[in-house]
């Protein structure tokens, strides 16, 4: 029903979709720390930090379809690997040899580092909130949604 370049299409957008998640958790744990801070982002830090985000998901659904899939090199160290099976009758299948390219392997550090980040973030956020003296209302309920809300989210999106 699906040929090989769904398969491996459905992947790349998976891989994409998880590391483009665990940068926007990453993201908004930044720019709550950023805003806590005496100074504030200029507009065109704020921008910039954005657009790497937003920037991310496009080259990774983009690039590994810059060259072709290497079906048939895939087909012959199948068959060389198991020789008594008859996998011509499959057809070209596609092996993940894409999943083993620097943009993927990019994906995959994003996606394991994220929650180190996050805890990183979150210890530095809970160290400025309580550097405060006086605290504000929006002060205390940001303190209130950091302490509850993102160890959860971080193990969530982690798993």
């Amino acid at each position: 029903m699906f040929g090989p370049m769904t398969c491996l299409a459905s992947y790349n957008i998976y891989i994409t979709l998880t590391s483009y998640v665990e940068l926007l958790i990453v993201h908004t744990m930044f720019i709550r720390y950023r805003m806590l801070q005496t100074e504030q982002m200029k507009a065109a830090e704020l921008v910039l930090s954005f657009a790497m985000v937003a920037i991310w998901p496009v080259l990774s659904l983009v690039f590994p379809y810059v060259t072709s899939p290497p079906f048939d090199i895939v087909m012959y160290e199948a068959i060389q690997e198991h020789p008594h099976y008859n996998l011509e009758r499959y057809g070209k299948f596609g092996g993940f040899k894409a999943s083993a390219s620097v943009i993927s392997l990019m994906s995959l550090a994003i996606v394991m580092a994220s929650p180190i980040f996050i805890f990183y973030l979150r210890r530095l956020i809970l160290k400025t909130l309580n550097t405060y003296q006086q605290y504000t209302p929006n002060i205390i309920l940001m303190k209130k949604m950091t302490e509850k809300r993102e160890p959860r989210m971080a193990c969530v999106c982690a798993s």
